[in-house]
């Protein structure tokens, strides 16, 4: 008994430490050869073919999609939350929607335009409640409509369509983390930083997906922008339906 204990001591692996822990995080999170940092630079410089090393190939060198798409959007976040980023103003998103409601009321008599504005104000409700509660919530909304957008568009390819809900994961967590870098070098020069950063990212979105399939730049151009379009317009009315039901349940009162 005393030398089969004396034999599990000896091998016993070492105790877990401060700084073996932090040297274990480092090794792994800056490791260019693979891990987190590997797979940012890889998307960052062949997208497509990145992304086809792990739907095709498993290639373990990069880290898995929900890995990355959880590390990559915890360090926006924290970089929005350091350079007070998360703010959001109300009035700036309706300036839009009052001024076509007084559009509204010009063109009808008292009582239709009432009748409009009332309705365009239960709208704008459930738009602006789900913008400022839930403005996270809809963006990641982006990459399953994006996915299934692209999925109609390259039938003939025969992916699936949880393949292109992988690489929208891949690209998504980019984009976010870089357009969290972009917001913060533009606050301090314009205010429309939040604007010019977002179209930026789906932007980015946009190119990183182009080569995705390793067809004609032409073709892949379109079939991407048509995936997008589709997307887009799926998207809105999805948020145009959820802004309805809210309206009608009043949850957001």
């Amino acid at each position: 008994m005393t030398k089969q204990t004396d034999d599990r001591a000896a091998v016993a692996p070492p105790r877990i430490t401060a700084r073996a822990f932090i040297r274990e995080m480092s090794a792994k999170a800056l490791d260019l050869d693979r891990g987190v940092l590997h797979t940012f630079v890889s998307l960052c410089a062949s997208p497509g073919q990145t992304l086809r090393r792990w739907i095709i190939l498993r290639d373990p060198r990069l880290t898995r999609p929900f890995r990355y798409f959880l590390v990559l959007v915890a360090l926006s976040l924290l970089l929005q939350a350091v350079f007070g980023l998360n703010d959001f103003s109300p009035a700036d998103s309706t300036a839009g929607l009052v001024s076509d409601a007084k559009r509204v009321q010009q063109a009808s008599d008292a009582g239709q335009a009432e009748a409009a504005i009332k309705g365009t104000e239960r709208i704008a409700s459930g738009v602006l409640f789900l913008r400022t509660k839930h403005r996270e919530l809809l963006m990641l909304m982006v990459i399953p409509f994006a996915a299934f957008g692209l999925w109609c568009a390259h039938r003939r390819e025969r992916w699936y369509f949880a393949e292109y809900w992988v690489a929208l994961t891949y690209t998504y967590a980019t984009s976010y983390f870089l357009q969290s870098l972009l917001e913060i070098l533009l606050t301090p020069f314009t205010a429309s930083h939040l604007v010019i950063s977002r179209i930026a990212m789906y932007s980015l979105i946009a190119l990183m997906l182009v080569r995705l399939h390793p067809r004609p730049l032409p073709g892949a151009v379109l079939r991407t922008l048509t995936g997008f379009t589709l997307a887009a317009i799926c998207l809105f009315v999805f948020i145009i339906l959820l802004a309805l039901l809210l309206t009608a349940t009043s949850r957001f009162n």
